[in-house]
């Protein structure tokens, strides 16, 4: 299928010449505003401007040598795209005549060298111009078939039955919404035509041709999928171009018994179109990956109304798809659940200095992270000071910002706070990729104890068997709080009885009753005793949310209030590490 694409002057690209995997699913990736839907429109406007000219002028238009003036068209039928004015195809809306922009794409067929069609835009008084400016096309050529999907925005009320010239048409427009039911019961009059054929003269078709039947057969697949995903069936209701104007296909909800779908009692057939935008996105999507007619499917956004629990479902569901119709999907996604759960050579990272598929899983957590986006905030502060905390959240730093101030140490301002979800060895990779921009970056990557055994730590947070990273002038420390989680630092029955307004004496009653803890002894201490023993293994968390709820307080409110006496010593630990690290 497509194997390369070069733009001149469209959109965000002024020059744009890349390799794309020729099949299978690629996920394109990036930062916002960085040209991820930028590359699927232009293949979109490509796939509309070779329809309008193949439709008005011939498919010779489209071969080598062809010397044909351009053929204009109007704003109001333009569609493949939704952009305010047609200028706006143009990057920097200028060099609007003489067929300045170009789209060319490049696809592969079996026996032949790699063939090409070029086509060049012009506007002239409002009006677009379009032609084949370079190409080497024969007449017997195959030219791949784009459907573009935008973020699915509903389907009308009232289908009409299109011809497969004119559903050509309008999914060359992008208007896959429009001919959705066309397309379901395109595939399930085939798929009844097919079952007449394997009936033959026997009275029901055999169980071999059955069985091969529901695993190739792309109605079969559809309604497959359907019910393994949202437990629904489709119903396309008979259709007669000489009675009927328009096409229905209803669903219905059940459930399989004895190896047979049966739908609910109470579940009453409806429309389509009355259902979620999650399923009507899925099934937009799946639908049109299944058309045998499509050769190269362009998804922008397919996860725009899914749930979380369905984005990687529909991931894997393409992939396999693609696999095995021999079908090129490209999918835009801002999804970390779909990248984290890809292959990273699937997975074309989209920027405006550098457009590349990336190799390994460290680019992976870097894109992820944001790295994608060159006008990110986090990226330009780095830049400048040089120096990153990893943290789990920004309510540990919150939280460690009050440390500071309890013990009087001045709180850094050349220190960039990075807060994510990554363990160390993530981090690290995340790390590795910001160092190729800023060379001599260190950081510190502060991790709770988790199920990590006390054992493991030491008092000055260090993990056993998990040394600093050190490159040349840059490094990144890999710190573990000794107890469980950061909470635990907060369990000082002093500190939560001024936040609370409470005598002492009630806070250390409700934590002996509620979880069988006596706070006695130097509790405070980093080295774990067998008085303190159940403070440092304690879940920190569910003992404050049980003082949280009991005492209407919340645990940034026993930071605030916590003084240097108070503060525990692996805390006072990290608070001077901290300080240290930001004077070098």
């Amino acid at each position: 299928m497509i194997k390369r694409v070069v733009f001149e002057n469209f959109k965000q690209f002024a020059s744009f010449d890349k390799p794309l995997k020729a099949s299978g699913i690629t996920i394109v990736a990036g930062g916002n505003n960085s040209g991820k839907s930028s590359l699927l429109h232009g293949l979109a406007v490509w796939e509309f401007a070779k329809l309008f000219i193949e439709l008005e002028k011939g498919r010779t238009a489209l071969n080598s040598n062809y010397n044909g003036d351009g053929i204009g068209i109007s704003f109001d039928d333009f569609t493949p795209i939704n952009i305010p004015s047609l200028k706006y195809l143009w990057t920097n809306l200028t060099g609007l005549n003489g067929y300045q922009l170009k789209i060319k794409c490049f696809w592969d067929l079996p026996g032949k060298p790699d063939r090409f069609l070029e086509i060049s835009f012009s506007l002239v008084s409002e009006r677009l111009y379009m032609k084949n400016t370079s190409s080497n096309l024969a007449i017997e050529d195959k030219i791949p078939v784009i459907a573009y999907l935008p973020p699915f925005a509903g389907i009308t009320d009232r289908e009409p039955w299109y011809s497969v010239a004119d559903r050509r048409k309008l999914l060359g427009r992008g208007l896959g919404g429009s001919i959705l039911r066309n397309t379901i019961i395109d595939m399930f009059q085939q798929n009844e035509r097919r079952r007449v054929q394997l009936k033959g003269d026997n009275q029901r078709i055999s169980k071999t041709a059955l069985r091969t039947l529901r695993e190739t057969d792309p109605y079969e697949k559809l309604n497959q999928v359907l019910f393994e995903i949202f437990k629904i069936q489709l119903h396309p209701l008979n259709f007669n171009s000489n009675f009927h104007n328009y096409v229905r296909v209803e669903l219905s909800k059940g459930e399989i018994v004895t190896n047979r779908y049966v739908p609910f009692p109470n579940f009453n057939k409806r429309d389509i179109m009355v259902e979620g935008s999650g399923f009507l996105q899925w099934l937009s999507v799946y639908t049109y990956a299944l058309d045998r007619n499509i050769d190269v499917l362009l998804l922008d956004e397919p996860d725009a109304h899914l749930h979380t629990s369905l984005e990687s479902v529909l991931f894997q569901k393409l992939a396999d798809l693609s696999s095995e119709n021999n079908k090129q999907v490209l999918m835009a996604t801002h999804s970390s659940e779909i990248i984290k759960r890809s292959d990273p050579k699937l997975i074309l990272k989209i920027q405006r200095n550098q457009t590349t598929y990336l190799v390994n899983e460290g680019q992976k957590v870097a894109l992820i992270s944001g790295l994608g986006s060159e006008y990110s905030p986090i990226l330009n502060k780095l830049q400048v000071h040089r120096k990153v905390i990893f943290t789990e959240n920004e309510s540990d730093w919150g939280i460690i910002k009050e440390w500071f101030r309890a013990t009087g140490v001045p709180l850094p301002n050349n220190i960039v706070v990075w807060p994510n979800t990554f363990k160390h060895d993530q981090r690290k990779q995340l790390f590795i990729q910001l160092r190729e921009a800023i060379p001599d970056l260190k950081g510190i990557s502060i991790e709770d104890r988790d199920n990590l055994l006390y054992e493991e730590t030491t008092t000055t947070l260090q993990q056993n068997g998990f040394p600093d990273w050190i490159n040349g002038d840059g490094f990144l420390r890999y710190r573990k709080w000794r107890r469980w989680e950061i909470e635990n630092y907060l369990i000082h029955p002093s500190s939560i009885a001024r936040a609370a307004n409470v005598d002492e004496n009630a806070i250390r009653q409700f934590i002996q009753d509620n979880f069988g803890i006596i706070i006695n002894g130097n509790f405070i201490q980093s080295d774990r005793i067998d008085i303190t023993r159940l403070l440092f293994d304690i879940e920190g968390k569910i003992l404050l949310n049980a003082i949280e709820r009991h005492f209407n307080i919340n645990k940034h409110q026993i930071a605030h209030v916590m003084i240097d006496a108070e503060v525990f010593d692996d805390a006072r630990t990290l608070v001077n590490e901290i300080s240290a690290f930001s004077n070098l």
